[in-house]
């Protein structure tokens, strides 16, 4: 049974306010202004507020600013019922994160309808979470322990291998096993590289101060550094023969290192989910304040709920497709692009290809 708290200083509209809902099957508590409201709110979480706004102690307006600015009721549905009719005032309270409004003299069918609807949104984006934090589940369970122990494995093989036979190994199969003990090496590096580059751009995006410092440096040749990560990211793939590029010049407020990564995250992606011979494209140009990179690929795609849920630990379709990699590198580019004041969006069709547009300010 879902619970509402109606928080009503006058006695006859809060007794009509709850007979409305108690009719209609719900638990309902009352409160008689904003600060019985928030003690309420405090001793038990309802599914949904329903508040007056005019009331002594604490009004409509404060009682909503104490729900949003508190952790555990940020995302609490509130709805204000409210006598004023002027925009200004509903303006407000949407703009303070009211759910919805509703004008008195209200029917028992528009509070409601105002409040089924709230509920059914919050139910609906609880089992979105519910089925990412499934997913997470599980590719944290099985993509992480594989990620870090198939290459483990292999390092410790390899190096094995040597120690048992190093009298006999000819000098081809040593060089064979440095190269997979080598690119073993590299995975891990770039998990690990990954996971560190997830923290600490939470850290500085948690301060207003080290934000500003990171948009303060100055890269005058964005193009160079994109060019020599792109070959060096296609090199790595043996598909030079497959990739185009087209470069603009500009001036970014963004480190090189920041930009390489961005860039090779990106194009790892392209050329990890495409076929060999399949067209991969990268295009750059300066457009107004933006500098416009742009990357295309002709590979596997996603689907519309892959694109929703799009992080760290998600990679799709493991069982279907065997890929290295936990997700992570998408994510990675997505944040610092927005850490720089950026936009980052995709495109992507199943079977048909993905495009990914980054605009970055000039």
């Amino acid at each position: 049974m879902k619970t509402v708290l109606v928080v009503e200083d006058n006695v006859e509209v809060a007794q009509y306010v709850c007979d409305i809902f108690e009719v209609n099957g719900y638990h309902v508590r009352v409160a008689f202004n904003g600060a019985e409201g928030w003690e309420e709110i405090q001793h038990e979480v309802p599914d949904v507020v329903v508040s007056d706004l005019e009331m002594p102690e604490m009004d409509g307006y404060q009682l909503l600013d104490h729900v949003r600015n508190n952790d555990v009721t940020e995302t609490l549905p509130f709805i204000l019922l409210t006598a004023r009719t002027e925009r200004e005032n509903v303006r407000q309270g949407m703009t303070m994160g009211a759910d919805d409004y509703v004008t008195k003299p209200f029917s028992a069918k528009e509070i409601l309808m105002s409040v089924e609807t709230m509920l059914g949104k919050q139910d609906k984006h609880r089992k979105r979470e519910d089925t990412t934090l499934r997913l997470l589940r599980r590719n944290i369970t099985h993509s992480l322990p594989h990620e870090l122990r198939t290459p483990l494995q292999a390092i410790l093989g390899y190096s094995n291998l040597l120690q048992m036979t190093y009298d006999e190994v000819q000098p081809d199969q040593i060089k064979m096993y440095a190269d997979m003990i080598f690119d073993s090496g590299m995975r891990l590096q770039r998990l690990a590289e990954n996971m560190l580059a997830l923290a600490q751009i939470e850290i500085i995006n948690s301060d207003a101060m080290q934000r500003e410092q990171l948009r303060n440096h100055i890269l005058r040749d964005p193009a160079n550094i994109i060019e020599k990560t792109a070959e060096a990211t296609a090199e790595r793939f043996d598909r030079l023969q497959d990739f185009r590029m087209k470069l603009d010049h500009s001036v970014l407020r963004i480190s090189s290192e920041n930009l390489t990564r961005i860039v090779a995250e990106i194009l790892d992606n392209a050329f990890k989910f495409s076929k060999a011979g399949s067209e991969v494209t990268l295009r750059c140009k300066a457009k107004d304040d933006r500098f416009i990179i742009q990357i295309e690929d002709s590979g596997r795609g996603m689907s519309p709920e892959q694109l929703q849920l799009i992080g760290a630990y998600m990679q799709f379709d493991r069982v279907v497709y065997e890929q290295q990699g936990m997700g992570m590198g998408l994510t990675v580019a997505k944040r610092l692009v927005e850490l720089h004041g950026g936009e980052f969006m995709i495109r992507s069709r199943q079977d048909v290809g993905t495009t990914v547009r980054i605009e970055l300010p000039v």
